[in-house]
């Protein structure tokens, strides 16, 4: 027997059938809500439950409703009309920076393009392994990029490493995640935290404000173990024609080597900007850093709900 969801306050209502759970049932209905990892990890997609009258938190991705719900919870009407797909697609070029990532280069058949936000991802798949990747790119850049980082023993990220070349043919599903930019009419400053290969979002979303001739401060603070290990030189060159655009890596196990500053990224965004309070905040690496950057963040000012991420988990299987 289904159940019926409205959400509030969009009004917006779908129906979730026995034995589902909120977010399949949204997203089986093209009802975008928040969420990002899928497997009750990451927390992008809690909301608050009104069932029986009683409010209970919840993550979608794992409540299956008993009762008709109201559902206190982010809509995207952005989202509505970007279709996920499955889509062959080819490898067209690719560059192993450093030890541990690969950028890669891939297009989709003429025929079927990909249509996409700045700062969705794609679930890749190559000999029945499939993973989750941040598209690095713009649907006007003509190809997707990705940014895959070395796993210790991780099965996709071995395959790809041994296997790759020109042509290879793999598989992609999306777009998915919701994590895009949410007003470009915010006159306030935008920043920006990034650990790894959480770049790769991330630098979607800051060429699509250059694009947009975002007039506020833009703010990027990216955080790596050392200083060798920041792999895109493109915020540097960003700097060169952005006035409002500031750059700064930060490396969290050497000491500070110019333009570095040690430490990690939410406490350098703190002791550099001070005060949150009419920024804007996106986020994407690991979800420990994406924690302990709301709940700082939030003490110096920031909006709960002007807090945005994308945590990257590791695969279970």
């Amino acid at each position: 027997m289904t159940k019926t969801i409205k959400l509030i306050p969009s009004d917006v209502k779908f129906s979730v059938k026995k034995g589902e759970t909120l977010l399949s049932a949204a997203l089986r209905q093209q009802i975008p809500l928040s969420h990002s990892c899928k497997t009750g990890r990451c927390n992008s997609c809690q909301a608050i439950a009104v069932e029986n009258g009683q409010e209970k938190v919840v993550l979608t991705c794992q409540y299956q409703p008993v009762s008709d719900v109201d559902l206190i919870a982010d809509y995207f009407p952005q989202l509505v009309g970007i279709e996920e797909k499955l889509i062959p697609c080819k490898v067209t070029d690719y560059q192993l920076i450093n030890d541990h990532v690969l950028v890669l280069y891939l297009r989709t058949p003429p025929n079927q393009p990909l249509n996409y936000l700045a700062g969705q991802y794609i679930d890749l798949s190559l000999d029945g392994v499939s993973r989750s990747y941040s598209l690095a790119s713009l649907p006007c850049d003509g190809q997707l990029e990705l940014h895959i980082k070395r796993v210790e023993h991780g099965v996709m990220s071995h395959q790809l490493l041994t296997q790759i070349r020109q042509n290879l043919l793999m598989r992609l599903h999306g777009p998915k995640g919701t994590f895009f930019i949410r007003d470009l009419n915010h006159s306030g400053p935008i920043v920006f935290l990034a650990t790894g290969t959480g770049f790769a979002p991330v630098k979607a979303m800051l060429k699509q404000l250059f694009l947009e001739h975002y007039t506020g401060d833009i703010y990027l603070f990216w955080g790596n173990r050392h200083l060798s290990d920041v792999y895109d030189e493109s915020p540097q060159q960003w700097q060169a024609f952005n006035p409002n655009f500031h750059y700064v890596p930060v490396v969290s196990q050497e000491s500070a080597l110019q333009p570095a500053v040690q430490g990690y990224v939410q406490q350098v965004a703190v002791q550099q900007l001070h005060d949150f309070s009419s920024a804007h905040v996106y986020a994407c690496g690991s979800a420990n850093m994406i924690a302990s950057a709301a709940k700082l963040l939030v003490q110096h000012g920031l909006a709960v709900t002007h807090f945005y991420s994308d945590a990257f988990v590791a695969s279970t299987n």
